[in-house]
């Protein structure tokens, strides 16, 4: 019911931008074929006047009175009437004038006849336009909607294992503190878990805003030569090896703390998709005036389904294995959102198993002494 709800209140709201996009167009198409046909009328109503006075001149010049009875339009017999006479210029003169109303007439069906294809036209672009103006209305309001069941999702997963571990504490009453520190330490390892995807969530929605991170001038060569090293013995425990190659004095103006987060992330994620004894490698380096961190692992690869979606909140492309790896699928989304805040871009291709996340930042000019 809700759902036909919001359908109806999407179909609405692009009736109605359709409605005055009609309104609007056609009320000052319309004004302006009123004035194209009052102008043409007006100067063609004062042209036949002018003419009817220069022919009423020409029949009786200084004022003289028609004869009674006497009929401009009856010709006299052919061989008393000089060629061109009066009267014939004066039928003339009525013919152009009926002409001119005739053209007139036809200028009115003409800007009818326009008016009404340019409406019908104006229909079918007036719809074409607002379902474009609606649809990231109806996406991000979709957008909205999943990410909020999402997040209840997985919020219901934590807290559904802290309630457990209550409960057995409940029902243990005369255990000691100490003998169920097990317990404790379950409720307390979900709600860290819990506490980070608060930080995760709050920070994705402040995103929505649009806001530059903090930025200051800072070596990115040294943070990814950080990063690497703080992974690289817990990826060796994991039998996974990483492998290095960083063009040193590689500066870039951002937040160093986001930017080294998102390091983090790539790396995490690489790790948790390389086979035992698989390799990672992370490469930094100078293209143009961009900076370009590479992260490149080899398993079993993105499927080309997925790959548009991965920097979506909360997808995960392998179900199966997300409880195997942790995470609650924020990671990527979180990795492109401090890229795209700090005036970059991120992307990925992933072809026959290998797979690269690249990360592209200004890098900061330099002044030569």
């Amino acid at each position: 019911m809700k759902a036909a709800k919001t359908l109806m209140l999407f179909k609405k709201l692009r009736n109605s931008m359709m409605l005055f996009n009609m309104l609007t167009v056609s009320f000052v198409t319309l004004t302006a074929f009123a004035v194209i046909y009052f102008t043409t009328y007006m100067n063609i109503e004062r042209e036949n006047a002018r003419k009817l006075e220069f022919a009423s001149t020409m029949l009786y010049p200084r004022g003289n009175a028609p004869r009674i009875g006497y009929d401009p339009r009856r010709r006299p017999p052919a061989d008393t009437q000089p060629p061109e006479s009066p009267e014939e210029r004066y039928e003339l003169i009525l013919a152009e004038i009926a002409n001119s109303r005739v053209t007139l007439n036809e200028l009115l069906l003409t800007l009818i006849a326009i008016a009404a294809f340019v409406l019908i036209a104006l229909m079918f672009v007036s719809y074409y336009f607002a379902v474009r103006a609606v649809r990231p209305i109806e996406e991000g309001y979709n957008k909205q909607k999943q990410f909020i069941a999402d997040a209840s999702h997985e919020l219901r997963t934590p807290l559904a294992v802290i309630g457990a571990n209550v409960d057995a504490i409940v029902s243990s009453g005369n255990e000691t503190v100490d003998s169920q520190k097990e317990w404790f330490g379950y409720i307390r390892a979900e709600l860290k878990r819990t506490g980070k995807l608060v930080d995760d969530l709050l920070y994705l929605a402040k995103s929505e805003n649009i806001m530059r991170e903090d930025s200051f001038p800072f070596d990115l060569s040294a943070v990814c030569e950080t990063v690497c090293a703080s992974m690289e013995a817990a990826l060796y425990d994991a039998g996974k090896f990483l492998k290095t190659d960083i063009t040193s004095g590689v500066t870039i103006t951002a937040d160093s703390e986001k930017i080294t987060q998102a390091l983090y992330i790539l790396l995490d994620n690489a790790g948790k998709y390389t086979p035992q004894g698989g390799e990672i490698a992370v490469s930094l380096i100078k293209e143009s005036d961009k900076a370009v961190i590479r992260v490149m692992n080899i398993g079993d690869g993105i499927s080309p389904d997925d790959l548009p979606r991965i920097f979506d909140r909360f997808y995960r492309a392998d179900s199966s294995r997300s409880a195997e790896t942790g995470g609650y699928g924020l990671g990527l989304s979180i990795a492109k959102t401090i890229a795209e805040n700090s005036g970059g871009t991120i992307a990925a291709e992933s072809a026959n198993g290998v797979t690269i996340f690249e990360i592209k930042l200004r890098r900061k000019k330099t002044i030569p002494n």
